[in-house]
């Protein structure tokens, strides 16, 4: 799928969210030196997951200077976003781990958000969303599927695809 995967929508709205990730590498790059998950995973998901917002922890929009209260619940405060992100790729399961092919990347991203979508026989719009492998059904919160709603924000497979394209990563 990732190979031939179409644009659904202009490359530019794509494009945009690749160079606010790119515009942060410094940070994300932090968090691999801490952790060996690559830079651009990490911005991938906290695009996925707050939209850019360095105020929240990466696995979900709780603010940092908080107690979590969606899953996973019960993380934090944190001091600062790397703190946050460090921890939240350490109860992933994401530290140590050394295939980063890009098949283990986009296994990796679905698991991130879950496989739910699997059950309902509709690809996870947390990969695929703005591509032509998407069209309708979304978790609208933890545990509640609308069959109608869509996300706001791509997908990882395409902003992978992008960050490729571009040449701002290897060809995994």
């Amino acid at each position: 799928m990732f190979k031939e995967l179409i644009l659904a929508v202009e490359n530019q709205k794509v494009d945009g969210i690749v160079d606010k990730v790119i515009a942060n590498k410094a940070r994300y790059s932090e968090i691999e030196s801490r952790t060996g998950v690559p830079w651009f995973f990490v911005g991938v998901v906290h695009y996925l997951e707050n939209g850019l917002d360095f105020q929240k922890y990466l696995s979900n929009n709780d603010p940092l200077s908080a107690v979590t209260v969606h899953v996973p619940k019960g993380r934090g405060p944190f001091a600062t976003w790397e703190d946050g992100a460090s921890d939240a790729l350490r109860i992933s399961g994401l530290i140590g781990a050394t295939d980063w092919s890009t098949a283990r990347i986009l296994f990796r991203l679905e698991a991130w958000n879950g496989f739910g979508y699997r059950r309902r026989q509709v690809n996870s719009p947390f990969l695929w969303n703005c591509t032509s492998y998407y069209t309708t059904g979304y978790f609208v919160s933890d545990g509640a599927f609308d069959p109608a709603a869509i996300p706001e924000r791509c997908g990882g497979a395409i902003l992978l695809k992008r960050l490729m394209d571009r040449q701002l990563i290897a060809n995994q």
